[in-house]
């Protein structure tokens, strides 16, 4: 039996309407507005994304935040959904910092109040941008006990403000980084979670039906979303995707179903690499036919 205290927003928007979701990482350094050299906009997204997902790091330039509010007006002209991605630690530090902040986040006291003034803080920070709807917290590294309930206070902060129906709500999303084991995080926030991205970057059948197996207590199937990953320059070889969908392991996954019901669709990361083959380097313009194909084939198999 699941827990599970979904928010009306995400009912409206998604699982009610029987459909698979399709969400996709884009890696903001790989914006042209960030560095000329590259092919494509974040903008570029087709509409058969659901939900597109913000990716910073250390490398992203001020021109992409410059330009971030109208790529995603022009998003969400398409009917997509903007979540922005967060490291953990942005729950847990007293003093995080990102590469785009002036300043670092102010401490906090571990109690309701602190909880509360560093969750709008975050949301101040990192996801005022009109348009941005929610947030994806990926958990990349072992917590502690004393980080375990410092997070979840903090997460439960963000869930409150984030699925407040009077400002129009939104989603927080628990992102499974490929690195880590399931995280006693989890069974503390996932009444506040809307939906578990798990990477499943190379891992066999078997081994996504036992992460499954850790979620399976305390969500619904639609609520688990696993993923793949697009070949990154210079990055591992996952063997998800090169070449043609069909018989690759992304492929596999779009089949996939959890036992006792129905998964919530899938995500991509690297999606500015839609299309580049394992083992090209270069940086090469894309027109998002993989990701096309991909939703193609979740809607296919959802209705099988």
């Amino acid at each position: 039996m699941f827990c599970t205290l979904l928010s009306e927003n995400l009912e409206a928007t998604f699982l009610n309407k029987g459909q698979p979701i399709l969400a996709a990482y884009y890696r903001s350094w790989r914006d042209k507005f960030s560095n000329s050299a590259n092919p494509n906009y974040f903008s570029d997204l087709p509409p058969a994304v659901d939900i597109a997902i913000i990716f910073p790091n250390d490398e992203v330039q001020p021109a992409f935040w410059a330009h971030l509010p109208a790529e995603v007006d022009t998003l969400i002209a398409k009917g997509t959904t903007v979540l922005r991605t967060l490291f953990v630690d942005a729950l847990l530090q007293p003093h995080f910092q990102l590469a785009e902040d002036a300043a670092p986040l102010l401490p906090f006291t571990e109690n309701d109040a602190g909880y509360a003034a560093r969750a709008q803080e975050i949301l101040t920070r990192y996801a005022a941008l009109p348009g941005i709807t929610g947030l994806v917290i990926d958990v990349d590294h072992p917590l502690s006990a004393s980080e375990v309930h410092r997070a979840a206070g903090v997460w439960r902060a963000l869930a409150a403000r984030l699925h407040d129906q009077k400002t129009g709500g939104g989603m927080l999303v628990f992102d499974h980084d490929i690195l880590t084991d399931f995280s006693p995080l989890f069974p503390a926030v996932a009444p506040f979670t809307d939906y578990v991205f798990v990477d499943c970057y190379g891992l066999s059948l078997a081994d996504v039906e036992r992460r499954w197996a850790d979620y399976a207590p305390y969500i619904a199937p639609q609520q688990f979303i696993p993923g793949f990953s697009f070949y990154e320059e210079r990055g591992e070889y996952w063997h998800d995707i090169s070449g043609q969908l069909a018989g690759s392991h992304a492929a596999d996954l779009i089949k996939w179903q959890p036992m006792g019901g129905t998964k919530g669709g899938l995500f991509a990361y690297a999606a500015d690499r839609d299309g580049i083959t394992e083992g090209n380097d270069t940086l090469q313009y894309t027109d998002f036919n993989q990701l096309k194909s991909v939703k193609s084939l979740l809607l296919q198999n959802t209705q099988q």
